[in-house]
């Protein structure tokens, strides 16, 4: 589930459900379209992925 766009309209980040499906709570990953659709893993959680966020 794409969350935001990034700068780049190429680029997204995304709530990834793969591993846990919906019983779990979802990664916060980056995916570069441009890049072969490479995947950085950003956060554990949306929660972390929040409390990482700085002005």
């Amino acid at each position: 589930m794409v969350i935001c766009d990034c700068p780049s309209e190429n680029e997204v980040i995304m709530l990834d459900y793969r591993e846990f499906g919906n019983d779990g709570e979802p990664e916060v990953i980056h995916v570069d379209r441009d890049n072969k659709y490479k995947i950085t893993r950003l956060a554990d959680n949306f929660e972390t992925f929040i409390g990482g966020l700085v002005k």
